[in-house]
Formats: structure tokens, C-alpha cells, sequence
């Protein structure tokens, strides 16, 4: 991949913007607390949709599905990103939320580019170690 340039840059800060916004606060307070339950029956169970932590996942899934997306495009700089995020360790978090989600509405689409960025910055990390 090719060196991050100026633009890619403001990509990155632009997403740190979003990421001091109170709504993604309070949605990554929630999901990194003990609070939060890894597993989807037993989550729906404590927090059924509807509620506010139900949101509080889905917004979570659909920041880093943003970022996915993004990152699949080509249109936020790999290095830069997985450098600067752990986001496997943020699916390894809501994936339970995530793959129950999707499972039950049906949708194999459903934060299907948050889990391959989780993927690839797994795989990145890992060559950057061997580096």
C-alpha cells in the first residue's frame, strides 16, 4: 500500500471528531464496560430491543460498519487506521451482539465490513509484528 498522504490524514482526523461526539461515548462506555454481555440471547435477555442498550450496541456496530466500509473502498488509509485502532478487539466485543443480529433479522449483510476490517487488521497487526 502506498504512504499515507495529507488527505489521508484528515480522514483520520475527521473520524476522531466523531469519535469525542457524546453519542459514540456513551455507546463505546457502554459496550467496553462489565455491563455489556458478549453473548446475543443472553444480551437481548438483559437488554431486549427497544431498550437503550440494545442502541447503544447497534450504534457501536454501526460506527465501525462506517469505518468498513470506508476501509473496503479504499478510502481510509489501512495503515493509518489499524495503526491508530484496535478494532478486532472492539469486534471481538460486539461480535456476539453482531452475528446474533444478523442472524436473526436474515441479513448476511449486516455488519459484514466491520467484521472483515476486524479480519484484516488481525492479519496486519501480524505482519507488522513479524516486521
Amino acid at each position: 500500500m502506498s504512504k499515507p498522504m495529507y488527505e489521508d490524514a484528515n480522514i483520520l482526523l475527521q473520524t476522531a471528531a466523531l469519535m469525542v461526539n457524546p453519542t459514540y461515548q456513551e455507546a463505546s462506555s457502554f459496550v467496553l464496560s462489565p455491563r455489556f454481555v458478549l453473548d446475543y440471547e443472553p444480551f437481548v435477555a438483559k437488554f431486549p430491543r427497544g431498550s437503550h442498550e440494545f442502541t447503544l450496541a447497534r450504534r457501536a456496530c454501526a460506527f465501525y460498519e462506517t469505518l468498513g466500509t470506508l476501509w473496503k473502498h479504499g478510502l481510509f488509509h489501512e495503515d493509518l487506521l489499524f495503526d491508530w485502532l484496535s478494532i478486532s478487539y472492539m469486534w471481538n466485543r460486539l461480535k456476539g451482539f453482531a452475528l446474533g443480529l444478523r442472524s436473526e433479522v436474515g441479513s448476511e449483510a449486516l455488519y459484514e465490513h466491520f467484521e472483515a476490517m476486524a479480519k484484516a487488521e488481525a492479519e496486519w497487526s501480524k505482519r507488522k509484528a513479524s516486521d
